[in-house]
């Protein structure tokens, strides 16, 4: 069973993924106000939010891809 092919519960939160414009690039500071002040937006993590071992490589999930960038954008 696929995600999408699961019933929808009342109250269900979402997620999506927020993705660099730049490669290759140093992240300098990251503002989450604007989302955070959106209607339905409930909460914003970001690297600095989880553990470092956490968000640096997710090894057989997602190939060692980076799941929350920090310090560099790969």
């Amino acid at each position: 069973m696929y995600c999408d092919d699961m019933p929808h519960f009342e109250n269900e939160l979402y997620l999506t993924l927020v993705l660099s414009t730049e490669a290759h690039a140093e992240i300098v500071s990251i503002d989450p106000s604007q989302a955070l002040a959106m209607e339905g937006v409930h909460a914003f993590f970001s690297a600095k939010d989880l553990p470092e071992p956490q968000f640096q490589n997710c090894h057989g999930i997602l190939h060692d891809d980076q799941v929350f960038a920090a310090g560099k954008v790969s």
